[in-house]
C-alpha cells in the first residue's frame, strides 16, 4: 500500500512548518528528503509516522487515515527511526527484540551483519548480553543508531522512515546501512 499525504499543514506556535503538502510514496519506493536544518524534514517524517497529527489535510496508509489505525498495527507497517535513538536499561539483545515477538539469535545476528552492528557485538566479550544503561549511555551516537537501525530491520516494516540514520557513522558503516535498506 502507498503512504499518501493530501494538503497537509502542520503548525507550531502559529508558524506553519509544513504547508499544504501533497506526497505519495509507493511500497518499495525509496525517497530521500534533503533540506537545510529547521526546514521541516523531521516534522514531515513524524507526520508520516503518525506521531504528529496535521492541523489540516490527511495522511493515509493503504487508504486508511493513520490517526484511525491502532498504534501496534501502524508500527508493524510503518517504522520510524529518529535522529536520536534512545535505548532502555537492559541487555543489547533485549533492546533489539523488545516487542518484536520471537526473534532468534541467528536472525538477529544476520540482521546485525547487514547494518554493521555485528562488529560491535563480536568486539565485546558479552556480545548480545552486553548491559546497556538507560538512554544507551556508554555507547557512541553511531552505535546507538546501529542498534536502532538493526531493530527497525528486524521488525520488517513495509515502510521505513529514517531521520538522518547515518549522521554519526563512518563512511564504511554508512554504506552498509544504506545497502541494508
Amino acid at each position: 500500500p502507498a503512504v499518501r499525504m493530501t494538503q497537509v499543514r502542520k503548525e507550531f506556535g502559529g508558524h506553519a512548518v509544513v504547508k499544504s503538502m501533497d506526497l505519495t510514496v509507493a511500497s518499495g519506493e525509496k525517497l530521500v528528503i534533503i533540506g537545510p536544518s529547521g526546514s521541516g524534514k523531521s516534522t514531515l517524517l513524524r507526520l508520516l509516522a503518525g506521531l504528529y497529527l496535521p492541523k489540516e489535510g490527511s495522511i493515509r496508509l493503504g487508504g486508511l487515515d493513520v490517526s484511525q489505525i491502532a498504534d501496534d498495527i501502524l508500527r508493524a507497517h510503518l517504522a520510524y527511526l529518529p535522529q536520536e535513538y534512545r535505548l532502555v536499561n537492559g541487555t543489547l539483545r533485549e533492546n533489539l527484540v523488545m516487542g518484536l515477538g520471537n526473534i532468534s539469535d541467528e536472525d538477529l545476528l544476520q540482521c546485525a551483519q547487514r547494518t554493521g552492528l555485528a562488529t560491535m557485538i563480536a568486539g565485546h566479550p558479552k556480545g548480545l548480553d552486553l548491559m546497556l544503561a538507560e538512554g544507551g549511555r556508554g555507547l557512541s551516537g553511531g552505535q546507538r543508531g546501529l542498534v536502532g537501525m538493526t531493530r527497525l530491520l528486524l521488525g520488517r516494516p513495509g515502510f521505513m522512515l529514517l531521520d538522518e540514520p547515518t549522521a554519526s557513522l563512518d563512511q564504511t558503516t554508512e554504506q552498509m546501512v544504506i545497502n541494508s535498506v
